[in-house]
């Protein structure tokens, strides 16, 4: 048996991330301020989902009939290894597949030309795509910070995100 979801005793596990807990830590560092971040933390421990996930977890990794764990990255194959102690060699690495129809040579050159103009992008120019939730779980600012390491025609175009007004007095303090 297979289980996409959060389902003790299936043969293979695939996660769709790493823990629930550590995603709770790691995303807490996207929000500025004490009284923000104590806003979150008493909100999430209110929620019924936040203590439900953590628990079914711990059941479906510490089940002794499943053979593997199934990952979507490394990152997440070494972060569910350490926090339920698990033997690295029941964990596979399958990483999410990408929609060739879409994403493709040929609808890049279709597309390329308007969308350049939508968002006043010259032709000269080398566009970075960046596209997250959580801008410091992902680490927007390593990101903004090696900019000026590369030639002025890079682009960094963002998408999403919370609380971006840091960013953006990064992105200008560093021109």
């Amino acid at each position: 048996t297979v289980a996409f979801g959060k389902v003790a005793g299936c043969h293979i596990y695939r996660t769709g991330g790493g823990s629930h807990i550590d995603f709770m830590r790691q995303s807490l560092k996207g929000h500025r301020g004490y009284l923000r971040k104590g806003k979150k933390v008493v909100t999430r421990a209110l929620r019924p989902v936040n203590w439900l996930a953590p628990y079914l977890e711990k059941k479906i990794y510490a089940h002794p009939g499943t053979r593997h764990y199934i990952a979507i990255s490394n990152l997440v194959a070494e972060e569910i290894g350490r926090r339920f102690g698990l033997n690295r060699q029941k964990i596979l690495t399958i990483n999410n597949g990408v929609d060739t129809t879409c994403f493709n040579p040929a609808e890049r050159r279709r597309r390329r030309g308007s969308s350049r103009t939508l968002h006043g992008v010259s032709e000269d120019a080398v566009v970075i795509g960046y596209c997250a939730t959580n801008f410091e779980l992902k680490g927007l600012a390593h990101l903004i910070g090696a900019l000026p390491s590369l030639p002025t025609n890079y682009l960094l175009l963002i998408a999403g995100g919370r609380n971006p007004a840091r960013y953006r007095k990064m992105a200008a303090g560093l021109g």
